[in-house]
């Protein structure tokens, strides 16, 4: 009986320092990942803020339109009159003449009226479900970690058909990459129907600033339910400088 006793003993020993150090362990992801909260979100505030702030900067673009390619070279200049803030350099290699400045043009405004709109929607932390974020692996320089993605393009038809993975550099203290990619399809914008969906985006530090250094972009899905569309973009950032305070 003694013997049994004691055995009993041991295995509740044993249980209680298991449960013990799980639960250590726990506490200690969930400092862990509260640490890494707070890292992805000033990453990326600083991100937004570089692109759409004091900062120049150059995109190489090359866009695929069912099967069309248009390769672009703009420079963005902070300008206190946003809609003089682009200017398209070079397209398919040439200097781009007055109805491809005009066409240019016209998409930008089109497409910064609808950033005015919905500034807040634009910023890259609206991508990510802060609350759903779990470490997905952990080496104590880089750590990857999964989430619920979202993209305010397309509206609430995409909610909860979006996951993503982003990447931390703990040495350096801010997200190195995010991808996100659709888990269903999904209609966007009522006319706009999604099939698949993939986006990358890729970080660098530069003088002590996270920039965005490359997105990547592939859709393929149908038009008002008839015309199939398939879309791929690749967008090279480079040549960042700091320019002169532009008043908001």
């Amino acid at each position: 009986m003694k013997t049994n006793s004691l055995i009993v003993a041991s295995f509740l020993l044993s249980i209680s320092t298991f449960f013990y150090v799980a639960a250590e362990e726990q506490l200690q992801r969930n400092k862990n990942l509260d640490a890494y909260k707070e890292i992805i979100a000033s990453s990326l505030i600083s991100v937004d803020k570089t692109q759409s702030g004091s900062w120049e900067y150059q995109i190489n673009k090359v866009l695929t339109v069912d099967g069309k390619t248009n390769i672009t070279i703009e420079k963005f200049s902070p300008d206190e009159d946003v809609y003089r803030q682009w200017f398209l350099e070079k397209i398919n290699n040439k200097a781009p003449n007055n109805k491809q400045l005009e066409e240019y043009l016209a998409d930008k405004r089109e497409e910064i009226g609808e950033g005015i709109l919905s500034k807040e929607n634009n910023s890259l932390i609206k991508l990510i479900d802060i609350n759903s974020l779990q470490i997905e692996s952990d080496n104590n320089e880089i750590v990857q970690l999964s989430f619920n993605g979202f993209y305010p393009k397309f509206g609430d038809g995409a909610m909860g058909k979006i996951d993503g993975v982003l990447t931390l550099d703990l040495k350096n203290n801010y997200v190195t990459q995010i991808k996100l990619k659709n888990n269903e399809e999904f209609t966007a914008r009522v006319i706009l129907h999604i099939k698949q969906w993939k986006m990358m985006l890729f970080f660098d530090k530069y003088q002590e600033t996270i920039v965005l250094k490359e997105r990547q972009l592939n859709t393929k899905g149908t038009v008002a339910i008839f015309k199939d569309i398939e879309v791929s973009a690749h967008v090279i950032f480079d040549h960042y400088q700091l320019a002169e305070a532009v008043p908001e």
